[in-house]
């Protein structure tokens, strides 16, 4: 089998697929005639990802932004009579002056938007900001969850020694009780409903306004993920809701005569999660799952009466895993489920489950939502051949409507992508199979072995993921992603089998994938890797420690020790819950299982990539990892990122961790060790006693050209001598030859300036640079930028800097500017009519390890 996609497309890069907008958070309006959604897209000049709200209409299928500040905003969703948009944002209130405390400040206040038009108004001023919130049926008010504020005499202790840098850290100190408030929407005046403890967390207003479900772990402590349960409280009387039917009332910040105390609805031990009111108010559903005992059970949806009981479970024969669920007024309840490589949305009931995407169809749902009668059903979806969109399903048939990536697949060459199966001692195990792009598909190829993480999690076949298969398709290589034993969505008796047996069974499902893989002839035994974050980092160290058949490995914020991990991890039950036991009460597995314990047996170049600030798997694995390795003699590198957490995400520090990966693995996977033939953008060129680090490369755009001048790009480069010289250098800027794909130079457009107020471009056919050596080190150095004029669909470059080996980098097609983009940070224009011209606390060990 052959590749069909047409040569003449761009090569995939790591900008490419960060570059991808994804939608989320679709909120369907009453009448089911518009939806409003974010989207989520990377700003790499402040190296962040920035949500805004778009707003589509059904008939039609076309959508625009609506919303454009700097903050950004997210959570949107429709008032019951479709008169206003609700949303979050930390962005500023342009009617009043900013806070006293900077504090205050980028912390998620209430706004709403006329949906007839108009600019959004700021409803509330939570002094820690608003968590989640709801809309009463009415339309009249919105509840809205908050942490407790600190009295007025403790917050000015508190912000005088935040001032003084007087700021310990206490571990496990006591947080913040929560609290249920409501604010009518005219005179913005908040009630507090109730207070209550600290883990108070997704919660949903029955159908008369007079209850409210919400779910709690009691303590707020992360670490107690297991132990969140169902609770109901009373809140009014039946049909009240805006002023009249409270439990008690009060100024603002009091609490109401009568606290209404909340009860638990749910004989049954296990967490529950996302409660979803019935239609007619009699019944609340909730995910749980199978085993109350196993926080990594299979996921199931749960109903119980609304006054308590025994809850009745509807996957009772399903081996789905559901994430998400909703209940529209009428019809089933919707649930978006993981199905073995897909995640598909289906319509669940008493008596059956039914596929709402098309049951044959490879999709990934990202989020959806419904009318409140059912009758108009979206999703965000994405596949192994398209970036996500925002759709409206209809009779197993989807329509966009949304277009926010595209010409992504015109414009670039995609991977093939098929599931495959193996056998192993529990029987057949399967995976994806991403074959190389530019190449033919039955040819042997480096392999990459790409393991999730979890272990419950999934290998869904979509065309994005953390490691960025598509990428390592594009350069040549072949990636198998492993649902191994432990995975989700293969049923219960699957999900836990590797309990007790962690680096066991589901080591050997997936080196029983590489070797089904070197059996078809598609990868040479030679030249295999293998990478993977959280859990799968843990396999990646695991399985240097146990075979040498891995040419090199990339250790993404995996764990090295069992005891360090527990010891360090704000989720630390995750290892008992795994172990099934405290690693003092059973030191023998927690060794047994620990990478750590076959230190002396890992020969292979490792990467050892983590966040400074990750609290899940602690750094504190990959440093004693790294440290070991070091002393050991082992071929490593250890690269730590500030501000990021479980998971590199910021832009920047993304692209420069897909550099370093790419750079490791052709080195010692793809060249085995020898010298790299093949320089990347900020690889270090080493040659005769020189560096050569090209830097960067930019759009330019320079003062008296025009677009029809063509399109230009700023290649920023440095160069420096290792060791003394004794002469200087008079370097020729004609030396720096920029060349396509076939070999065509592009024309030296010049060097780039910054002179009065503007960007111009000297120019010149004899340009050159007098580098003379420092006078205290000897050595010379010199730093450039040099403009070059480049096709405007971009293409595959390789600059070649005196006699130098050369570097290869990809550009895209150059991006346009959307039509009516302004730099406000408003709405359309006031009374302008809407037209269509990733909580920490509740989630779960296993899922924050995906």
């Amino acid at each position: 089998m052959t590749s069909t996609t047409p040569t003449a497309k761009h090569k995939i890069t790591p900008r490419a697929l960060l570059e991808i907008k994804a939608p989320h958070a679709p909120h369907v309006s009453p009448d089911g005639k518009r939806v409003v959604f974010e989207v989520s897209e990377a700003d790499f000049e402040e190296s962040r990802y920035v949500s805004r709200l778009w707003l589509a209409d059904v008939a039609e299928g076309r959508s625009r932004q609506i919303t454009f500040s700097y903050e950004g905003e997210h959570a949107p969703r429709w008032s019951p009579d479709g008169r206003w948009i609700a949303f979050l944002s930390a962005r500023p209130d342009m009617t009043e002056p900013p806070p006293e405390d900077e504090e205050d400040e980028h912390k998620d206040q209430l706004w709403i938007l006329p949906a007839d038009g108009g600019e959004a108004r700021k409803l509330t001023t939570a002094k820690e900001g608003v968590r989640d919130y709801a809309w009463a049926p009415d339309s009249i008010s919105i509840i809205y969850l908050v942490d407790e504020a600190r009295p007025e005499p403790l917050q000015l202790v508190h912000t005088d020694r935040r001032k003084r840098k007087v700021d310990p850290v206490v571990e496990h100190e006591e947080k913040p009780r929560r609290q249920f408030w409501e604010i009518g929407i005219e005179e913005k005046k908040p009630e507090l409903l109730y207070t209550g403890d600290r883990g108070i967390a997704d919660f949903d207003i029955s159908p008369d306004g007079q209850k409210i479900a919400f779910i709690s772990n009691e303590t707020g402590d992360p670490n107690d993920y297991h132990k969140f349960d169902l609770f109901l409280l009373y809140i009014g009387e039946p049909n009240g809701g805006g002023e009249e039917g409270k439990t008690g009332g009060g100024e603002e910040g009091e609490h109401p005569d009568e606290l209404p105390e909340p009860r638990r609805i749910v004989e049954r031990a296990g967490a529950k999660f996302d409660p979803e009111w019935s239609a007619d108010g009699t019944r609340i559903a909730f995910i749980s799952g199978r085993d109350p005992a196993l926080s990594y059970a299979q996921e199931c949806i749960w109903t119980v009466d609304s006054e308590g009981g025994v809850p009745t479970n509807l996957f009772e024969s399903e081996a789905f895993d559901a994430h998400g669920i909703l209940w529209p007024k009428s019809g089933p309840i919707l649930a978006l489920v993981s199905d073995r490589t897909n995640r598909p949305l289906v319509a669940v009931s008493p008596d059956s489950v039914i596929p709402v995407t098309a049951p044959d169809s490879v999709v990934s749902c990202l989020d959806f939502h419904a009318s409140p009668d059912g009758s108009v059903i979206v999703a965000a979806l994405e596949d192994d051949r398209t970036p996500p969109e925002l759709y409206v399903l209809e009779n197993g048939t989807r329509r966009p409507l949304s277009e926010l990536n595209k010409d992504f697949t015109e414009r670039y060459a995609l991977p093939h992508q098929e599931v495959i199966r193996w056998q192993t001692d529990i029987g057949e195990v399967e995976g994806i199979l991403v074959h190389p792009t530019d190449e033919e598909s039955n040819r042997k190829s480096p392999l990459i072995v790409q393991i999730h993480g979890g272990p419950k999690g999934q290998a869904a076949n979509t065309l994005r993921n953390y490691g960025q298969h598509a990428v390592w398709a594009a350069e040549g290589y072949r990636v198998l992603m492993p649902n191994y034993r432990g995975s989700e969505g293969y049923g219960h008796d699957f999900a836990v089998s590797n309990r007790r047996d962690l680096g066991g069974g589901d080591f050997r499902d997936i080196m029983a994938g590489v070797d089904a893989i070197v059996e078809r002839g598609l990868a040479e035994p030679g030249r295999i890797g293998i990478m993977g974050g959280s859990y799968g980092g843990y396999m990646t160290n695991w399985a240097i420690g146990q075979t040498d058949r891995f040419a090199a490995a990339i250790s993404m914020f995996g764990i090295f020790s069992l005891v360090t991990d527990f010891s360090n991890s704000a989720l630390s039950q995750w290892d008992p819950d795994y172990m099934g036991a405290f690693y003092w009460e059973d030191p023998e597995v927690y060794r047994k299982c620990s990478p750590a314990t076959h230190l002396d047996k890992i020969r292979t170049p490792v990467l050892i990539l983590h966040g400074d600030s990750d609290d899940n798997t602690n750094i504190s694995n990959s440093r004693e990892m790294y440290q070991a390795l070091r002393a050991r003699g082992v071929t490593c590198e250890f690269v730590h990122y500030p501000r990021e957490g479980h998971g590199v995400r910021e832009p920047n520090h993304k692209l420069d961790e897909m550099r370093r990966c790419l750079a490791w693995f052709d080195k010692y996977v793809r060249h085995t060790g020898e010298a790299v033939i093949a320089y990347r953008l900020e690889d270090k060129v080493k040659h005769e006693g020189y560096e050569l680090h090209v830097l960067r490369v930019d759009e330019g755009e320079y003062a008296g050209r025009t677009e029809e001048d063509g399109r230009f790009i700023e290649v920023s480069f440095s160069l420096a001598s290792g060791e003394a010289v004794e002469a200087g250098w008079q370097f020729a800027l004609a030396d720096a030859v920029l060349e396509t794909a076939d070999g065509s130079a592009c024309a030296l457009a010049g060097v780039p300036v910054n002179a009065g107020g503007g960007k111009f471009l000297v120019e010149g056919a004899d340009l050159s640079v007098n580098v003379q050596p420092d006078e205290k080190t000897g050595r010379l150095s010199v730093a450039l930028t040099l403009a070059y004029a480049i096709p405007q669909e971009g293409g595959e470059f390789t600059i070649r800097i005196a006699d130098f080996p050369p570097v290869a980098f990809a550009v895209g097609p150059k991006e346009e500017k959307p039509e009516g983009a302004t730099e406000t940070d408003h709405e359309a224009e006031p009374n302008a009519p809407f037209t269509t011209d990733e909580p920490a606390l509740e989630t779960p060990r296993e899922v924050v390890n995906t």
